[in-house]
């Protein structure tokens, strides 16, 4: 048949080299699907790019917050057991 085309290469994914000739083998509504399917391929490789591109600032984030939390850790160690042991106990001595 001549409106028959290859849309996938080898691996399956979507061919990007489709010359007008091919495409215009295609009777109209095959060619109105085919546009269709190049349009939603498209679609969801810039997703798939968007959802990486936030993946990575999420991980970025991640990292800068830990950071944050470990600078106040270490500006601002926290108190041990011990600490607040002594604490309650010297409260509780004031007050009697």
């Amino acid at each position: 048949m001549t409106n028959q085309i290859e849309i996938f290469d080898r691996m399956g994914a979507l061919r990007r080299d489709f010359t007008e000739e091919e495409i215009a083998t295609l009777p109209e509504d095959r060619q109105a699907l085919f546009f269709d399917m190049v349009r939603a391929t498209t679609d969801k490789e810039d997703a798939q790019t968007e959802l990486t591109n936030a993946l990575a600032d999420e991980a970025a984030s991640v990292r800068a917050l830990q950071a944050a939390v470990d600078a106040d850790r270490k500006a601002r160690p926290p108190r041990t057991f011990l600490q607040e042991h002594r604490a309650a106990i010297a409260a509780y001595n004031s007050s009697h």
